[in-house]
């Protein structure tokens, strides 16, 4: 079941102005993060976590 997605859910938090961030929604932002930084040639660092070839030949970074 660790691939179900869990929907439905109701969450309490003690401060009203708390802001619930979700898997889902922190992958949105970070992949939006990485398209920006993309398409204004801005260089991201972090670590190396491998280096890994695609199907057609090309090699990857991967960073975490």
């Amino acid at each position: 079941m660790p691939n179900e997605m869990i929907t439905n859910t109701t969450v309490l938090t003690l401060d009203s102005d708390t802001v619930l961030e979700t898997a889902q929604s922190k992958a949105d932002l970070i992949w939006h993060e990485i398209q920006n930084a993309y398409r204004t040639r801005k260089i991201l660092t972090g670590m190396l976590g491998g280096i890994e070839r695609t199907e057609t030949g090309s090699l990857i970074a991967i960073i975490e």
